[in-house]
């Protein structure tokens, strides 16, 4: 017996030590994955004022290019000051938003992360870019004062110091921006990279602005200017400056992708990146430099090397948005990683007590799909959103600007699918897409939505522009199609709504320019149909009935009415005829006028006549049983229900 409680002790005694462990071990394990968690969390939250940042230094970019280019324009109109004013508006709330989001971000840490500045330094450059917005605003006045000044007049050094403020007030928004990096504990060096990665393409971003404002200014002085007075030393020395930034920010860029892998961006797109800059838009900075502007079409060079600069930012754009998404990735790989462990680590701890623990499903799904249609070459459904969005961003509803969203649907595709087979239904939807292209200007997108569905968008004032466009592309469709087996002659029908007229938010517009297009079917074939708000109303309406119908007949919604037929001779009534109702929960009494149809239409009409015929004769069998009554019940029987196989059964 002593032995037996001796053991007995050793293994209450290992228990404790093995239970001191689980929780010892369990709290240690349950720590680590909170600090991953929060680390993550925290670079999340981090990412949200960055981006405002990268926007705001975006914003700032062409408010110096327009400050630029109004002091070497020759004239000064009202729109030019107008669009200057809507910029500093625009960089003052990105600026405001920014400063709410790093408050909000620093106020919700909760450790698991560290950040590579303090909280006063991050303070003082708030401060600082405060100030220097209100400076900035004094100094755009006076320099406007002085636009208006003849072109020979006006002072080149004042304009080059407002340039130079600029840069200044864009180096503040990037020490900002570099306070925010936030660094977790855990996958310090990969977020580390991620955030160098994404200091290397400011620096490119920065320095391409700075040159393609300095040669755009340059070139209108001279387009603009009387005399040959304009020096290109000063705007050699700033551009070969920016030169060496660029190559210095590709180089840094190459070596961080090639010693980190990093998701979307590759060895060889950033090699493209530096080729492109060394083949075309470095030789072609240099020729205008040391090519005199009266030499050439300055108009035409102006545009070509717009086209070439825009070109190339929209490369380096693209790697920001990539590497903002990279670093969401690494937070939410972090995250997963931590809350996998909290999961494993409780399920362990749980298990010494309790033997049971539900199970969680943790998925991540990183895809990125392509911007076009594999079948028509056209945009698809994600880039289509994603450029509507922007189209919605951008309409100025103060000049009555609005956004049309246009849906096509094609008659009789079915058809030709089902009978000439998919190949040939694969041929007339590149064909279809390719006329409807030829019908569009380039501030139109034209996307397939998928099937045999496709979409137009774009901004107009013109309010009758939508359904003129519509009226041409239907008209398109009047010459027949030629595919591999034969000739084809299908036509579409097309539904179209706008913003703000028939949509408040963007959500909106997607569901009522589908919902006409619905309608537009719904009509017959080559029908234009724009959105009807009533007739929308009214479709809401039947399906809502349509929906509450099924549950109305199982919850006893539906009652009978009796209206007798009286023997007046014998002064009772010897017949009723059994009227349908529905007293709704919401909507009170609903007509059968409202529901009959909906059920027939449906294919509820079988359903509805049993439960009809069943209640009828219950309350028949109740009053001949009980009362004592002879009385005959007509129940009125919908055809769609007399078809029925087994009505006949039903009945007797």
């Amino acid at each position: 017996m002593f032995e037996i409680t001796k053991i007995s002790k050793n293994l209450i005694g290992v228990s404790l030590i093995s239970v001191m462990m689980v929780f010892w071990l369990g709290s240690g394990y349950l720590s680590d994955a909170h600090t991953q968690f929060t680390g993550a969390t925290q670079l999340q939250r981090s990412l949200v004022p960055e981006s405002t940042l990268f926007e705001l230094a975006r914003s700032l970019d062409r408010e110096r290019a327009a400050v630029q280019q109004q002091m070497v324009s020759s004239d000064v109109y009202d729109d030019t000051v107008r669009y200057l004013d809507g910029l500093t508006l625009k960089s003052r709330k990105l600026f405001d938003q920014a400063r709410k989001e790093i408050l909000l971000t620093k106020a919700e840490n909760s450790g698991g992360a560290q950040y590579r500045f303090s909280d006063e330094s991050l303070q003082k450059v708030i401060e600082e870019l405060d100030d220097k917005f209100g400076r900035m605003s004094m100094s755009r006045t006076l320099l406007i004062g002085q636009s208006y000044l003849p072109l020979a007049e006006r002072d080149e050094s004042v304009r080059m110091q407002m340039y130079d403020a600029y840069v200044e007030f864009i180096g503040l928004v990037n020490n900002l921006r570099k306070r925010t990096h936030a660094l977790p504990e855990r996958n310090y060096i990969e977020v580390l990279a991620a955030h160098e990665i994404k200091n290397s393409i400011w620096v490119l971003n920065d320095s391409l602005s700075q040159t393609n404002t300095l040669l755009e200014s340059f070139i209108l002085k001279y387009q603009n200017s009387s005399t040959d007075s304009v020096s290109v030393d000063q705007l050699a020395l700033r551009i070969f400056q920016q030169h060496e930034k660029i190559d210095d920010a590709l180089r840094a860029l190459a070596e961080l992708v090639q010693e980190k892998s990093i998701a979307g961006i590759t060895s060889e797109s950033v090699q493209d990146l530096e080729l492109h800059y060394q083949d075309v838009f470095r030789p072609m900075v240099k020729n205008l430099i040391l090519t005199s502007p009266r030499d050439y079409d300055s108009a035409q060079v102006l545009a070509q090397w717009q086209k070439v600069a825009v070109e190339y930012r929209e490369q380096v754009h693209h790697l920001e948005y990539v590497a903002l998404a990279n670093t969401i990735s690494i937070a939410n790989s972090i995250k997963v990683s931590a809350t996998t462990k909290l999961i494993l680590d409780t399920l362990t701890v749980l298990l010494c007590f309790i033997m049971a623990l539900a199970a969680f499903r943790i998925a991540k799904k990183v895809q990125y799909q392509a911007e076009h249609d594999s079948l028509t070459g056209v945009p698809n459904r994600r880039r289509f959103h994603a450029v509507l969005e922007s189209f919605y961003k951008r309409v100025d509803l103060a000049s009555e600007e609005k956004l049309v969203l246009m849906t096509l649907d094609l008659d009789g595709f079915k058809a030709v699918n089902d009978t000439m087979g998919h190949f040939a239904g694969d041929e007339l939807l590149k064909q279809v897409a390719q006329r409807l292209g030829k019908e569009l200007d380039d501030d139109k997108i034209l996307a397939r939505m998928g099937g045999d569905e496709f979409s137009i968008a774009f901004v107009t004032r013109d309010s009758e522009a939508a359904y003129w466009l519509a009226i041409q592309l239907r008209d398109s469709f009047d010459t027949s199609f030629e595919v591999e087996d034969g000739i084809v002659k299908i036509d579409t029908s097309i539904g179209y709504s706008t913003y703000p007229g028939d949509a408040a938010n963007l959500k909106d517009l997607l569901i009522t320019s589908d919902f006409a297009m619905f309608s537009a079917k719904q009509s017959g074939r080559k029908t234009i149909q724009p959105y009807d708000k009533e007739v929308a109303k009214q479709f809401e309406f039947r399906n809502a009935i349509e929906k509450d119908l099924v549950n109305a007949i199982e919850s006893n919604e539906l009652e009978l009415f009796y209206q007798p037929q009286f023997n007046l001779s014998m002064s009772k009534a010897n017949a009723v005829e059994a009227l349908i109702r529905w007293n709704h929960p919401t909507r009170g009494f609903i007509s059968p006028l409202d529901f009959i149809g909906v059920a027939e239409e449906t294919g509820l009409m079988p359903l509805l006549g049993n439960w009809v015929l069943n209640e009828a004769c219950r309350q028949a069998a109740v009053w001949n049983n009980s009362e004592n009554l002879s009385i005959r019940v007509a129940v009125n029987i919908s055809v769609h229900q007399i078809m029925q196989n087994d009505f006949l059964q039903s009945v007797f």
